[in-house]
């Protein structure tokens, strides 16, 4: 191999290596972009969920208040007519 092509050979092995440690180290930095927003969207996640349980818990206990409500309500009226029935 003559002197210029081994220069040139080498020349172009140091751009190509120049190159691969760019995409090295953009791949690192947008792979941690990207673990850092996960772990945000992750947290923010978790938040909403557990909101999101506390409002269908209190939903639940409405519900529940609800039935209650509506037997004693249905009891009543049933007791009415059954009275008026007797008498």
């Amino acid at each position: 191999m003559k002197k210029n092509e081994s220069e040139f050979l080498s020349f172009r092995l140091e751009e190509l290596t120049t190159q691969i440690e760019r995409t090295i180290f953009d791949l690192t930095k947008n792979q941690r972009i990207f673990f850092d927003e996960f772990h945000h969207l992750s947290q923010k996640n978790s938040v909403e969920l557990f909101k999101t349980m506390e409002i269908l818990g209190q939903c639940k206990n409405q519900v529940d208040d609800l039935k209650k409500y509506f037997n004693e309500s249905m009891t009543s009226y049933l007791n009415r007519c059954f009275e008026e029935e007797s008498q």
